[in-house]
């Protein structure tokens, strides 16, 4: 799968606090030369840092499992079900990816949740007993694939028909799976720490510039939708990307051997996420909305008032129709992409999740005279 997201260094100085950024603040249309501070502590420490250090604390408990399964084989099914809790976890954190590992080229969702899986390198990796620091070191070397790791990995050993792990024969997998859980617990640790790190620089940098915190986080989000949430979830399997139609590639959703209705869940959780974002809730499924320092309000104070109305009741439109099409879904993604009326659905929520990239890459960074600081490699965005 090619690499969808070339993201420039203003993203990850914006974020993770590197002081060597240099930028000249401009003013939004209004004459403001700045944000408001309080948005920016409020999304990032509230929303953006909780979000990784809830998935951190998920893929914790995943790692304890794993180092539980060669001694009591029988919690093999505690280990999927965690599974599936520390993979929806990481929904939450999708659209404020940045590039982190392998010179700057993966973010953590992309490094720990490529799809499909490679089973050579993922079978190779198992008959030579690799270590987390193996798979650390010839991941960062470019021998491995991310898709050989993390939640392909584990999709493909815990669900797939291939892979016995009973008796005898199992007992190599099961002593693999701590190397993969922890070094998805390496991962998460190195991005928090940065985040942790980064909040003070994030809330100063308070300018409308490119380097600025706003223009960063605004990029994050188009530039993640677009590559992890509308293209990898739902255009390849379907066969349609940017303007090209393709081979429809049902095997490539994401937990594909799981089945049972996990890929979708995982595509209404990550739209759920950029929902709740947009809409001010802070991170934690019982918490309350904070409206009075949402996206969708800041949107609302600093857009022109010629194109405010028109841009937040298309936002509204959009979730509505996502809704309308997710929220009782229950089948497989790629359960429907092998049907002609399961097709014609994905095709419609593809259409939608398109009009989300529309509306913040042409018309909220117009407005704001805000800048696009990457290049998805795709046409027709």
């Amino acid at each position: 799968m090619k690499n969808y997201v070339l993201i420039s260094l203003f993203l990850l100085c914006g974020m993770v606090g590197f002081t060597s950024c240099v930028y000249t603040p401009i003013k939004g249309y209004n004459g403001n030369s700045k944000i408001d501070p309080q948005y920016l502590d409020f999304w990032y420490r509230q929303q953006i840092l909780p979000a990784y250090a809830g998935y951190l604390s998920q893929v914790k408990r995943l790692d304890e499992m794993a180092g539980e399964l060669e001694k009591y084989p029988e919690k093999l099914v505690e280990l999927k079900r965690q599974y599936e809790a520390a993979f929806l976890s990481l929904q939450d954190l999708i659209i404020f990816d940045q590039p982190y590992f392998v010179g700057e080229l993966y973010g953590l969702y992309a490094v720990s949740a490529r799809f499909p899986v490679n089973k050579t390198q993922l079978e190779d990796a198992v008959r030579n007993r690799y270590s987390v620091e193996d798979l650390s070191e010839r991941l960062d070397r470019g021998v491995l694939s991310p898709n050989a790791l993390g939640y392909a990995a584990l999709d493909y050993l815990l669900y797939s028909d291939r892979v016995d792990l009973t008796g005898e024969t199992g007992r190599e997998y099961l002593s693999f799976f701590p190397a993969l859980t922890r070094l998805l617990v390496k991962q998460a640790e190195a991005v928090y720490a940065s985040y942790e790190k980064g909040g003070d620089n994030f809330v100063r940098n308070d300018d409308f510039s490119v380097g600025g915190s706003l223009n960063v986080v605004l990029n994050l989000l188009m530039s993640n939708f677009e590559a992890h949430i509308r293209t990898a979830k739902v255009g390849i399997p379907v066969g349609i990307y940017g303007v090209s139609v393709h081979q429809p590639e049902p095997m490539t959703v994401e937990a594909y051997y799981h089945g049972e209705g996990l890929s979708t869940r995982l595509l209404v959780r990550s739209v759920q996420a950029f929902q709740r974002f947009y809409d001010g809730y802070p991170y934690g499924a019982s918490s309350a909305k904070n409206g009075a320092l949402s996206f969708a309000t800041m949107l609302g104070e600093y857009l022109p008032p010629s194109k405010r109305t028109e841009i937040l009741q298309k936002m509204e439109q959009v979730f509505t129709a996502l809704h309308a099409e997710l929220d009782d879904e229950t089948a497989d993604l790629a359960r429907l992409a092998e049907t002609p009326e399961g097709t014609e659905k994905l095709k419609r929520v593809y259409a939608e999740l398109q009009k989300v990239v529309g509306i913040l890459k042409t018309e909220v960074v117009s407005a704001l005279g805000l800048t696009v600081t990457y290049s998805d490699g795709e046409e027709g965005d």
